[in-house]
């Protein structure tokens, strides 16, 4: 996470991608070029690998959000997600 948010702050890709995106893609290329030369990953290793980078990013882009825009920006989506949401649980509920 750290490396990600220091590519955000000096690199132009880093700025475009966010720091978030720019870990999740970092950790990516690490992985993929270590299996490239050779260093042995197991699959689980790579699922680990992958979950942690997901798990620490994903708050990360949620904590940028800016969510009074996102909310004034979806409202035409809100009813449907909120029906889909109420359909899921009902089934989910009853079987």
């Amino acid at each position: 996470s750290l490396a990600g948010e220091t590519l955000e702050e000096r690199t132009p890709l880093g700025r475009a991608l966010s720091g978030p995106v720019t870990t999740m893609l970092l950790g990516a290329v690490l992985v993929n070029l270590a299996a490239t030369i050779g260093i042995g990953f197991d699959l689980a290793e790579l699922r680990s690998t992958q979950s942690l980078l997901v798990g620490v990013a994903t708050p990360l882009l949620l904590y940028g959000a800016n969510i009074r825009a996102l909310v004034s920006g979806a409202k035409r989506l809100l009813p449907g997600f909120a029906l889909a949401s109420v359909g899921t649980l009902l089934g989910a509920v009853l079987g």
